[in-house]
């Protein structure tokens, strides 16, 4: 008993001082050198977003979508976002959605009502909802909201806007052509229905020795921290991260955890399941810009001849080409990109399952995972290839080919944390998806859209396609007085 106490007590200090570590950040962040415009009630504004996105899914395999395909290929049937604050300053900000029940495989994202459930809509409806103070070096975020890291428009190997959010503190500072972004985030604990049919949650009782009340499923917290900084010239941008992910026994953290400007590797506070992270980007020639993404979740130092354990190195990569231009009424665009992850990128030892770069969210129906530091897990070799051009008549066509690589026996819930060329060299499975985007603008506030898809899966062939409208309406109003603004 007394180690529970003194555990907790650890806890509540240490995110004690976290949190005032941020509030003192944010005092500073709200200062500024700027004259005062007038009184702060002349510069409040409320703006108010309502989007509708009714979809049709005409399709025979769709209940064969895993939780990411599902996250990536269906929208909400409606989403409010808000901010209020003041121009230029301090403002909050909510994204509420409503999508129907994830359990309901009904070709549609409007929910059918059942019996004892006229509106079966998911029960997590706030997607945002965070406190943003900007500043000329500092800024802070703080609370629910999306995050994209890295160069790429599309993925990351480290947070992205893939995952529908993150509770989190991101703390920006600006100091010349230096960025720094530092992420402290908490994620869902309780066991997936992936992680369940893997029985992890069953394999960790066995590695705690029966200890469950110090380190188990919806027990411990998880944190995933990143500190990023970047470096940007004229035409190059250079940036370096380190990403960790941490949940021990006791909920034992330690302020270092959560330190900005740190080395986690060579502070050695162990365990923590931490991966370096190069990227950058050039622009070669106006509107054509190269980009690449490099980490290493582990180095083997048996590579240069010493002695190390027996992991393998475990990288990941991704680099591409993206190229905009516009001209005489028409916007072209496209994207070229690639990438691989080791079969154990995200992965960690068993008796640390807890910190595995997985993210779950808890929907009506169970609990779902996904990857949270890759766009699709472990032992993924895929190439993206996406050309577009807007036109002035309202008119978009947008044209997508993607393949996609997967090893079959490498995932984050049961492949064993160790070189093995079972896994190494397991049969993989090939996926082929030719998609068209065609859009049809009315007006600034509708939009008309279609993606007919043909799927090559292995020798199996199929389609899907998704038919949809989008209506969008926002006004903006000062408080205080009359005049508004609607769109």
């Amino acid at each position: 008993m007394m180690l529970y106490s003194l555990g907790m007590t650890k806890r509540v200090f240490t995110l004690g001082c976290f949190l005032c570590f941020f509030l003192g950040f944010a005092s500073v962040a709200t200062g500024s050198d700027e004259p005062d415009n007038g009184p702060q009630e002349d510069r409040l504004r409320l703006s108010i977003e309502t989007v509708l996105r009714p979809e049709v899914y005409p399709s025979t395999n769709r209940a064969e979508r895993d939780f990411r395909e599902r996250l990536e290929r269906e929208n909400p049937l409606a989403q409010v976002r808000t901010s209020y604050g003041v121009d230029g300053g301090p403002q909050l900000v909510t994204s509420t959605v409503l999508e129907k029940e994830f359990r309901l495989d009904t070709p549609t994202n409007i929910p059918t009502p059942k019996d004892g459930n006229p509106a079966p809509f998911e029960n997590n409806m706030m997607h945002a909802g965070y406190l943003e103070i900007p500043g000329d070096y500092l800024e802070l975020v703080f609370g629910r909201q999306q995050v994209h890291i890295g160069p790429s428009p599309h993925s990351s190997i480290m947070a992205s806007d893939r995952l529908p959010y993150l509770d989190a503190a991101r703390l920006s500072l600006t100091l010349g052509d230096l960025r720094m972004i530092h992420l402290v985030s908490s994620l869902e604990n309780r066991a997936s229905e992936a992680e369940q049919e893997a029985d992890l949650p069953g394999r960790l009782a066995d590695e705690t020795y029966g200890h469950e009340d110090q380190y188990a499923y919806g027990k411990n917290m998880i944190f995933y921290n990143v500190h990023y900084f970047e470096y940007a010239w004229d035409r190059l941008r250079l940036g370096i991260a380190g990403q960790m992910l941490v949940s021990r026994p006791m909920n034992e953290f330690h302020l270092a955890d959560f330190f900005p400007v740190f080395s986690w590797h060579n502070a050695d506070i162990v365990p923590h399941n931490m991966a370096m992270v190069i990227d950058g980007s050039f622009m070669a020639a106006p509107g054509l810009e190269l980009y690449a993404q490099v980490g290493w979740d582990d180095v083997s130092a048996e590579t240069f001849g010493v002695a190390d354990s027996d992991l393998p190195t475990i990288p990941a990569y991704i680099g591409g080409l993206r190229y905009e231009r516009e001209t005489n009424g028409l916007r072209l665009g496209g994207t070229l990109e690639g990438g691989y992850t080791h079969y154990l990128w995200g992965n960690f030892y068993e008796e640390f399952a807890l910190s595995r770069a997985i993210y779950r969210q808890n929907v009506d129906g169970g609990r779902r995972s996904m990857a949270l530091t890759s766009p699709y897990g472990p032992g993924v070799l895929w190439s993206l290839l996406r050309v577009g051009a807007d036109f002035d008549s309202g008119f978009d066509l947008e044209a997508e080919y993607h393949v996609r690589s997967e090893n079959t026996r490498a995932n984050l819930y049961d492949t064993p944390y160790e070189s093995t060329g079972r896994v190494a060299n397991a049969p993989r499975r090939v996926l082929h998806r030719i998609a068209l985007h065609p859009t049809y603008h009315i007006g600034s506030g509708v939009e008309l859209r279609a993606e007919p898809a043909l799927l090559v899966d292995g020798g199996e062939i199929g389609f899907e396609a998704s038919v949809g409208m989008t209506y969008r309406y926002s006004t903006t109003s000062r408080p205080g007085h009359t005049d508004s603004t609607d769109q």
